[in-house]
């Protein structure tokens, strides 16, 4: 049995060797590559969950025997209905298809109490391969309708009658009139969807409403699904394909061309629970505009994070200096990082180192030519002339000065974190880019 959920298929497992090819963009999938007989019960629940997402799913040249598909329904069942209690119902006959016969849209045996959820037909042999069948969304027939209609089809319930079934149905089902109420929109349970519940081969009447109003409803619900091509998709079949459709989101019918043909089918039905409306929720159309509103909010959520970290002190720091703008540099007495080489104590004083003295930071460089010089100056100037100090207490203060321990700005952990991040060094801290 398939766990109910709302969330999308997902496909690693059963895709991994398959090839799969969208027939149309609202409904239908024909998958290649794979066999339905050598699939794991894993893989049998993401093929469920795929079928009721897709509508249909097709498959071409399986060796599946009858007993294989019977079991892979019974995968699928949830409990029997009718004469027989098991969970699935089996149709095993001879088709004679004329040219130009057409059935009725319908859903399999939606006239029951728990209607059955997926149905799966074989094609064993066909003597010409002419015949097609069509499939339409009901997902897609409930998004086409104006709000005002989806309001007013929420609140009803459509008649289910066998009446309308076929006799070759009504044989092995049930030779009584069986009539049941569902409601005329129903929600998928794996899918939480909104679904149209309302076929012409299978419905008479809504309960609610009198028969002339239940007639023209029925009208205009028949030509609408007619009239909504961009919903529906065929396939032509031949001996081996196989297709696996949900009845609670799809509608069915076949198709003839110019020649009779005979068609030898299997067709197993697995039964679901009871169909019920949930007013909570979302149709395809609601929730592909809500999952595109997450993306979109999501997106708007990461830039405003992106916008809030560039935007710090550190971080337009980083940034300046990354981007090689002009910054203040210190100077090779150990206060700054990188510097320019030391200049020569005999070269001469440029224009050049004039102009950058006038910096305040450079009056801490004490081998600048021009501190010295105005050093110099001022000591000749205002200091009294002394004698110059024996070598014995010159060596008393070397000893005191070399007892003062070293600062040096340029290992400061700010200033080490800021050379890691703007050599690229891997034992920093980096700084992730959220460009």
């Amino acid at each position: 049995m398939v766990t109910e959920t709302s969330s999308p298929p997902t496909e690693s497992t059963l895709l991994s060797n398959a090839s799969r090819q969208d027939l149309t963009d609202s409904i239908g999938t024909l998958l290649s590559d794979i066999q339905l007989s050598s699939l794991s019960p894993e893989q049998l629940d993401e093929l469920a969950l795929l079928v009721s997402e897709r509508g249909v799913v097709f498959f071409r040249g399986q060796n599946l025997s009858d007993d294989q598909q019977v079991q892979l329904s019974k995968h699928y069942g949830n409990k029997g209905n009718g004469k027989a209690d098991t969970a699935v119902h089996q149709f095993k006959e001879i088709r004679n298809v004329t040219p130009g016969q057409q059935s009725k849209w319908h859903a399999d045996l939606s006239f029951a109490k728990n209607p059955p959820n997926f149905s799966i037909l074989r094609i064993e042999d066909t003597t010409e391969s002419i015949c097609e069948s069509s499939w339409v969304s009901q997902y897609g027939l409930y998004d086409a309708l104006s709000d005002h209609m989806k309001t007013f089809l929420d609140s009803l319930h459509a008649v289910h009658s066998s009446k309308l079934s076929n006799e070759s149905i009504l044989e092995t089902w049930s030779t009584l009139d069986i009539e049941s109420h569902h409601p005329a929109v129903q929600t998928n349970p794996i899918t939480g969807l909104k679904a149209l519940n309302v076929t012409p081969g299978s419905v008479t009447g809504f309960a609610e409403l009198k028969k002339k109003e239940s007639d023209n409803l029925l009208e205009f619900l028949d030509y609408h699904i007619h009239s909504t091509d961009e919903e529906a998709v065929r396939f032509k079949w031949e001996a081996g394909s196989v297709a696996i459709w949900d009845n609670r989101s799809t509608a069915y019918r076949d198709i003839s061309k110019s020649k009779t043909s005979s068609i030898a089918t299997f067709k197993t039905l697995s039964f679901g629970a009871k169909p019920y409306f949930d007013k909570d929720s979302e149709s395809r159309e609601q929730r592909e505009q809500r999952v595109a509103r997450e993306a979109k909010e999501e997106f708007e959520r990461l830039e405003s994070i992106k916008a809030r970290f560039n935007n710090t002190p550190m971080r337009r720091l980083i940034q300046r200096q990354v981007a090689g703008q002009k910054e203040i540099r210190y100077a090779d007495s150990g206060y700054g990082g990188e510097s320019s080489s030391k200049a020569d104590s005999n070269s001469p004083i440029t224009n050049e180192d004039k102009s950058s003295e006038n910096r305040p930071f450079a009056d801490l460089n004490p081998n600048s030519e021009s501190r010295t010089l105005r050093t110099q100056q001022w000591a000749n100037g205002v200091a009294p002339k002394e004698e110059v100090p024996s070598v014995t207490e010159d060596l008393k203060v070397q000893k005191i000065v070399s007892q003062i321990p070293e600062v040096k700005f340029n290992v400061t952990p700010l200033r080490r974190i800021i050379q890691r991040q703007i050599s690229g060094s891997s034992s920093g801290l980096k700084c992730r880019d959220w460009r």
